[in-house]
């Protein structure tokens, strides 16, 4: 790792590596961002002043190792709005990823701009009671939108406006960052907290089939998290296939979503999406149906191998609903890479990971809270900081 220039960036680089090791020893958060261990003490008596980081009694796994380690605080809070699923989900958590709070308003799919408008009025209604009933203080708010491009003019998924939203938000929550992203952003960087991926420091493109199918590739190699969506899901895999929401035929999304397999097991969508990592135990296969999900997924995989074909990358993660199929699903993704992926998919190393379905807004919280520590953890609250210390230098001594 590159030594950070600036205070501001070494704050990002400690509260970083403390955020995705679920809390970090200061000799390993010394080693890992190359500064000496009087530098990341000096930074870490800021933090724990600030209430940003705590300290807490756990000996390291090897002899003579620290007794104490750093974790995040459970005093600083984020919120989000996630849209997925056909609702609004609205919470608010810890920086230890506590969730205090969360509520959801129903939005359908293809919903007009009236109801999309009294949907955003509601959600950010309760997310300002939620925060007033708990007297907690939002660092960040992030909100995460299926299809969001801020280069679309609009948005196909839900034709919702990021300004507006932005204006609603700053009018109830002034001076709070509002950070708005794609859904498949939040998914992936929360998967990415949660992972141990980037110990390959390469990278790995990220599948997520839920209510929605969406990608994105995760640079392990970059420090900063960078993570670059791809609407894998929005590919026609058969121009003569179903309805897509987005208005196409034949999307894989068309074919793997949960909205799309639900029908196969005979259950309501929202009912296989609250069944979680457990649904195909609980609902039991038939053959039958067995083989009409991996049919659907070798789509999936073809869509997948288009995607390899342009931005390349020898690792791929898949979670949601596919996570329950085992070795026979991941077969299926396979066979479909074979079919469009350039070379075929010998070289490829495919694993299903964690599904998180039914997890909302867990995703945008996670978002917010990156967000907040990317600066650093600066405070809109605390009024005496001051941009000096994003400006001063970080020596190795």
């Amino acid at each position: 790792m590159g030594q950070p220039r600036n205070r501001r960036e070494t704050r990002a680089s400690i509260l970083s590596v403390i955020w995705r090791q679920n809390g970090a020893y200061r000799t390993d958060i010394s080693k890992f961002i190359d500064i000496s261990e009087a530098s990341v003490s000096r930074i870490v008596a800021d933090l724990k002043a600030e209430a940003i980081v705590q300290e807490v009694h756990r000996s390291a796994p090897y002899r003579g190792g620290p007794s104490t380690i750093l974790t995040l605080s459970n005093q600083k809070h984020v919120a989000a709005i996630e849209v997925s699923n056909n609702r609004m989900h609205v919470g608010i958590a810890s920086l230890q990823g506590k969730l205090l709070y969360s509520e959801r308003v129903p939005l359908k799919d293809g919903a007009d701009q009236i109801r999309i408008d009294e949907a955003i009025k509601t959600a950010i209604q309760m997310l300002a009671d939620g925060t007033q009933r708990g007297n907690w203080l939002i660092e960040q708010i992030a909100v995460t939108i299926p299809g969001f491009n801020l280069d679309r003019p609009r948005n196909p998924i839900i034709d919702l406006d990021p300004n507006l939203l932005r204006t609603q938000l700053a009018a109830r929550f002034p001076g709070i960052p509002v950070q708005i992203e794609n859904s498949i952003l939040a998914r992936a960087i929360a998967h990415r907290l949660r992972s141990a991926e980037d110990a390959a420091r390469d990278r790995y493109l990220y599948v997520f089939a839920g209510h929605g199918v969406a990608g994105a590739m995760i640079d392990g190699s970059s420090d900063a998290g960078d993570v670059t969506a791809c609407e894998l899901g929005h590919m026609v895999v058969d121009r003569k296939g179903p309805l897509c929401r987005c208005g196409h035929h034949g999307c894989a999304e068309a074919y793997a979503s949960t909205v799309a397999i639900a029908p196969l097991m005979k259950v309501e969508e929202q009912t296989l999406l609250e069944m979680g990592d457990s649904w195909a135990q609980e609902l039991g296969l038939p053959a039958r149906v067995s083989g009409a999900l991996h049919d659907r997924l070798t789509l999936l995989g073809i869509a997948i191998g288009n995607t390899l074909n342009v931005t390349r990358a020898r690792r791929i993660r898949v979670g949601g609903w596919p996570a329950a199929m085992g070795a026979a699903g991941e077969d299926a993704i396979r066979n479909g890479l074979d079919m469009s992926l350039l070379g075929g998919a010998s070289a490829i190393d495919l694993k299903f990971v964690q599904s998180e379905l039914g997890r909302e807004p867990e995703s945008a919280l996670a978002l917010a809270t990156f967000d907040f520590l990317r600066q650093g953890g600066k405070s809109v609250h605390q009024q005496d900081q001051t941009d000096a210390w994003a400006e001063e230098a970080i020596g190795t001594e």
